[in-house]
């Protein structure tokens, strides 16, 4: 009989420990236990069983994505604790679910996922209302309507017929009012080299993170703008309106789909696809804000809770890099990233509990974990 979770090496429990300490919140530790099963926690590293980076990427990755959902419904001025109703689809083993518990009711939020043993985890885990899904989204029946769906990385990954029929039926099943948010891989996705056809849309059967699903209903997908916003016409007979964010989640573009207007999503100050990482006892990084020419004004390396290291845009010295970098990759309207490198003045380890915090001019402030890059 195979373990409940991964056992996980010394050095993997270490980054485990500090997601835990870091980045739960108000209602107890973050919970770390990673189904045995679980794919995305392989994905990527041959060495997944002791490498300490596939346990940061995962849990990383869950800070990310949950940072993704409050955006999402806050460009309805609305927050995740005032829902009723929260379904987070092709939720896998819940690499968000243990964000979003912290976050909110677990009895009022759904997961779902094709795979059955990915339900049987996530429900007696986490205390979550779980549904097996299938292939035919016509089949897919929750017995309810939801405030906020959020699909994070499915439509990257699904044929052109899927691709609309998901939607269509996502979509029916937001209340009214009701927010769906999931994201695509768009045209500057350049490493995939994927050719489009005529209507902005690429399909690659090859190209494949899950194992347990037939390459023809699970690829790689990229898409433009225009494709996406014909889908969501076709998807909503017309009836749906949308913002795109740029980058919103790794590199991946979200979408975020209402019945009514909404207001450009402010995803306040996002972090690049590569996570903030320490070498010769330097942290280094980008961050950068998302309103409307959002400045970032500082950032900040603390050492449980106490300011470690700082610096302020436009710093050279010797114990701080600080500059206004180009404007690649951003969105229309936002501000010049930040790239920082900030000298930390002693060694440190994960149970010095090291995190970024940036400040923008416009009062957004967010926290970021840090990869200390150990290996073994």
């Amino acid at each position: 009989m195979s373990l409940p979770y991964i056992p996980f090496s010394p050095s993997q429990q270490r980054v485990a420990n500090y997601f835990a300490r870091n980045f739960g919140s108000g209602n107890g530790e973050l919970h770390t236990g990673v189904s045995t099963d679980c794919q995305m926690f392989r994905y990527a590293f041959p060495d997944w069983n002791t490498n300490p980076h596939a346990a940061f990427n995962y849990f990383n990755t869950g800070v990310q994505q949950v940072h993704a959902v409050e955006m999402a419904i806050g460009s309805v001025g609305r927050r995740l604790d005032e829902l009723d109703s929260v379904l987070d689809f092709a939720s896998g083993f819940g690499r968000l679910t243990r964000q979003m518990i912290h976050r909110m009711d677990p009895a009022k939020l759904w997961v779902s996922d094709i795979q059955p043993e990915s339900m049987a985890f996530q429900g007696p885990t986490f205390g979550v209302h779980s549904i097996v899904s299938g292939l035919e989204p016509s089949e897919f029946d929750p017995g309810r309507k939801f405030d906020l769906i959020f699909v994070a990385s499915l439509f990257s990954h699904l044929p052109r017929n899927r691709f609309d029929q998901w939607l269509r039926r996502l979509w029916e099943l937001l209340e009214p009012g009701g927010v769906l948010a999931f994201s695509v891989l768009d045209r500057s996705t350049g490493w995939m080299r994927l050719p489009y056809e005529a209507d902005g849309f690429s399909f690659n059967p090859e190209i494949s993170e899950i194992d347990c699903i037939e390459n023809h209903e699970y690829g790689s997908t990229i898409v433009t703008e225009q494709f996406v916003a014909e889908a969501i016409a076709r998807a909503t007979d017309g009836r749906g309106h949308f913002e795109m964010v740029p980058r919103g989640l790794w590199h991946q573009d979200v979408y975020v789909l209402s019945d009514h207007p909404i207001e450009p999503p402010n995803w306040g100050l996002m972090d690049s696809y590569f996570p903030y990482s320490v070498t010769n006892q330097h942290v280094f990084g980008t961050v950068y804000g998302t309103k409307v020419r959002e400045i970032v004004l500082k950032v900040e390396v603390l050492c449980k809770g106490s300011v470690f290291a700082v610096g302020e845009a436009q710093t050279w010295s010797e114990d701080a890099v600080v500059f206004h970098c180009g404007d690649r990759f951003l969105g229309p309207g936002w501000g010049h990233p930040v790239a920082f490198s900030l000298r930390l003045p002693r060694p440190v380890t994960y149970e010095d509990d090291i995190v970024v915090k940036a400040y923008g001019q416009w009062g957004a402030v967010r926290t970021f974990p840090v990869n200390l890059c150990e290996v073994g």
